[in-house]
């Protein structure tokens, strides 16, 4: 779908557009670049944006959490260790106060913003390759480099401001959310 509306967007600031609609986009679009390489465009890069999001945002936003829980009370000692055999895991003790609305917007916040620093040459090499046409790029590999080639490092990082604020009030929000809805459930 995202496929599909970034090239409806895109087609709709040309001089003439050619899609009337959404029917008639995807009709247009599978004649112009066939069924995988019209509506499927960039996938790739899709999935692993979202894997390595979500792999980040997590990680980031657990690991602040803890950090901050533990400075908040003073408490530097609270988490133990366990052992098995094969592994040391950390196991955090759950009797750290709980984040207010604001401390949980600031650290999903803070965890989105990583996320979108470290995927937003993922997200370039996505738009690009669902791009009408596909940019005039075979693979995402080949837009990647091509970009890196001709724009540098920047190239990857164009446009990353607007997604950058948009990330860090959206994943802010989310983990905000999620607190409040896991303190509900927990309550009931």
């Amino acid at each position: 779908m995202q496929c599909i509306q970034i090239k409806m967007a895109q087609d709709s600031y040309s001089l003439k557009p050619r899609f009337a609609g959404f029917a008639d986009a995807v009709v247009g679009i599978v004649r112009m670049e066939g069924f995988w390489g019209g509506l499927y465009a960039g996938t790739g890069p899709t999935v692993l944006k979202g894997a390595l999001n979500n792999c980040i945002r997590f990680s980031t936003y657990s690991e602040l959490k803890h950090l901050y829980q533990q400075f908040k009370t003073g408490d530097i000692n609270s988490s133990s260790s366990s052992s098995s055999s094969s592994a040391t895991t950390t196991v955090y003790v759950e009797n750290l106060a709980p984040l207010n609305a604001a401390e949980s917007m600031l650290l999903g916040a803070i965890s989105g913003g990583l996320s979108a620093v470290a995927t937003h040459p993922i997200d370039t090499v996505k738009s690009n390759m669902q791009s009408i046409g596909g940019g005039g790029y075979s693979t995402s590999w080949d837009c990647f480099t091509k970009i890196l080639q001709s724009q540098g490092l920047l190239g990857l990082y164009r446009g990353m401001s607007p997604r950058f604020i948009r990330v860090c009030l959206e994943i802010g929000l989310h983990f905000t959310m999620y607190e409040r809805i896991a303190r509900y459930l927990d309550s009931i």
